[in-house]
């Protein structure tokens, strides 16, 4: 009776360490990951305004808004999750409360002991920075991109609590991430004006598949090997260059990216500061270190997820009637 006691404990543990919940679940990002959590056999709670049409048949769902709904309810919810995946960002709606829902979601998941929080963030933190900077480099967001700001405050603020005791908390800083969704995001030729005021612009672009495999691997790993602050933007040598992308997409096998001088990335950094523009920052070159230490690589390219995505889109929009 003892023995049959313990293996259903273990059993009940095991079930834990494979629960997570995540915000934001129908979203770019959130879809791609609830999707491959879902495939690779995690029990997903989903955390969302309106449940979707393709949403996994076995995986639960939590409609509300967290924009205006009281956060408590997600309590019932938490019991015997292990995993908190914060995708969703009221960054562009509402500031503070996007901070106030990122402090008081890692305060619930201390309360109802989830063991690991992991925060989506940005590389707009980097903003205004040049040159190459990876997770050791202390952000620093340009003045004027408010959503930068907002995710680096909201950075510092969960790091404070986890200095207080709590979940361990893991901050994936995310590029400009793509899927077949958003076609307006992959690189297009531009005349001849714009590719030269814009030689070296790098949008970060990293594709929603690639994101869902590096937190597959993640919440496979050790909780204490991965805390703290990993780049997630599929950054290889400057080969996330706009036009350099371009050139690979159109077939051209011996284009290379543009390596901008100090010089001109000073330049060009002044003029977007006191203009107020290029928040995504084309001047750094953000690199992933620690996934490099973890051994995480991509199983796809950057350019090969982006001719996939393309290829899928365009076979959407043909199939569409008109």
């Amino acid at each position: 009776m003892v023995f049959g006691g313990l293996l259903r404990n273990r059993e009940r543990d095991l079930d834990n360490m494979n629960s997570v919940l995540v915000t934001g679940a129908t979203g770019l990002v959130g879809r791609a990951v609830t999707e491959a959590l879902a495939s690779a056999g995690y029990a997903v709670c989903g955390v969302a305004r309106k449940e979707p049409d393709w949403w996994p048949r076995n995986s639960s769902f939590l409609k509300m808004d967290l924009l205006r709904d009281d956060l408590t309810l997600l309590k019932p919810a938490l019991k015997n999750v292990s995993g908190f995946l914060h995708v969703c960002d009221l960054g562009k709606v509402d500031i503070q409360r996007n901070k106030q829902v990122a402090q008081v979601c890692y305060g619930l998941c201390k309360e109802m002991g989830v063991r690991s929080f992991f925060y989506f963030s940005s590389i707009r933190v980097y903003g205004s920075l040049l040159g190459k900077v990876d997770e050791t480099t202390c952000p620093r967001p340009f003045a004027h991109d408010k959503y930068g700001v907002c995710k680096l405050e909201i950075e510092t603020l969960l790091s404070r609590l986890h200095e207080e005791g709590g979940p361990h908390l893991v901050v994936l800083r995310l590029g400009n991430v793509f899927s077949k969704e958003t076609p307006h995001k992959f690189p297009e030729v531009r005349d001849a004006f714009t590719r030269f005021r814009y030689r070296g612009m790098n949008p970060h672009l990293i594709g929603a598949t690639n994101v869902a495999y590096v937190v597959l691997q993640l919440l496979g790993g050790s909780p204490n090997s991965v805390q703290g602050v990993l780049n997630v933007t599929q950054e290889c040598d400057g080969q996330n260059d706009n036009f350099y992308l371009v050139e690979r997409m159109l077939g051209n096998d011996k284009a290379k990216p543009v390596v901008l001088s100090s010089v001109g990335c000073s330049i060009r950094a002044w003029l977007a500061n006191r203009q107020g523009e290029g928040p995504a920052g084309y001047f750094n070159t953000v690199l992933e270190m620690r996934l490099n230490r973890l051994n995480i690589v991509y199983p796809e390219t950057l350019l090969e997820q982006l001719m996939s995505a393309k290829r899928a889109a365009m076979g959407e929009n043909r199939e569409t009637p008109a």
